[in-house]
């Protein structure tokens, strides 16, 4: 019984270490394409900036009831 213990805990291992070694360059290659800036992340910020200052300046423009 000890044996087939020792036997599943070291094929558990072999797999662990397979499974790390083929995944591990698809993490990184993920985690590359997560941090680049991408076009539409660049014009959307724009556009936020540019929809709060539109909101702000409309805002300031309202006429006041006298």
């Amino acid at each position: 019984m000890a044996t087939a213990a020792l036997d599943k805990a070291a094929l558990e291992q072999l797999v662990q270490t397979a499974v790390a070694r083929e995944v591990g360059p698809l993490r990184m290659e993920l985690q590359r394409y997560a941090d680049r800036l991408r076009l539409s992340d660049l014009l959307g910020g724009i556009g936020f900036i540019f929809g709060l200052t539109g909101g702000a300046l409309w805002w300031r423009s309202r006429k006041r009831p006298q």
